[in-house]
């Protein structure tokens, strides 16, 4: 497996990932047999949200013994984020924070 720094971290990568959408899919026995093996051929960096379900639980379970060797990126919510920062800046805004 080939590994690659991750932007301007010191973190090493796997130059494949493992997107774990559809181990919701699957129960969880078989969700940590994948999530094992793709760590034993070398991926490092798993890709998780926590709208897959249960995925983030089945990755914990399945990556518990490595997880100080495994990069876990995982998407949230981009609309609720804006929504937060929108609150948040007109509040900052309002009593003179911020321009």
């Amino acid at each position: 497996m080939e590994y690659v720094t991750l932007g301007r971290t010191n973190l090493m990568v796997s130059r494949s990932s493992l997107g774990t959408k559809l181990l919701q899919d699957v129960s969880e026995a078989e969700a940590v047999e994948i999530l094992n093996t793709a760590y034993d051929g070398g991926i490092n960096f798993f890709d998780t949200s926590s709208a897959y379900s249960d995925v983030e639980k089945k990755l914990g379970k399945a990556i518990y013994s490595k997880r100080k060797n495994v990069i876990n990126i995982n998407k949230i919510n981009v609309k609720i984020i804006k929504r937060i920062f929108y609150i948040t800046n007109s509040v900052f805004s309002k009593r003179g924070f911020c321009s």
